[in-house]
């Protein structure tokens, strides 16, 4: 049952990240500066490149944040929260960082859970199986 959870978490976690990384390619094309590669690849405190990272990074929090705002629906209905599995409620400030980070560790994670599921269910096969 925990690894259903898992997965649930994770898939809705991913979602909400590929949604967020959409609304950080927006904010890049809008702003040039912010999506040109590093000129250069010396990372040093105060560079113009920690500056466009700093706030490539701000944007996907912010992107993250608003994302998860929209998608737990009205305050009205009580108190603003995303159902990410059955009986596993997250408040939306938490699902917003969560999201905010990117899909590629959720991608993992869902892998990950996936092929747990089938390890389990392998187990239980073999289990029941008379020698």
């Amino acid at each position: 049952m925990a690894l259903d959870g898992l997965s649930a978490v994770a898939a809705a976690a991913l979602a909400g990240s590929l949604a967020t990384e959409r609304l950080v390619v927006v904010v890049k094309t809008l702003i040039p500066w912010l999506a040109a590669p590093a000129q250069d690849t010396a990372f040093t405190f105060g560079s113009r490149e920690q500056a466009r990272r700093l706030a490539v990074n701000a944007i996907a929090i912010a992107a993250g944040l608003t994302t998860a705002w929209l998608i737990a629906g009205d305050a009205a209905s009580g108190p603003r929260v995303i159902n990410v599995a059955e009986g596993l409620q997250l408040p939306w400030p938490v699902f917003g960082l969560m999201i905010s980070g990117g899909s590629a560790f959720w991608t993992s994670i869902v892998a990950y859970a996936s092929a747990a599921k089938d390890v389990q269910r392998d187990l239980a096969l073999r289990s029941s199986r008379p020698l």
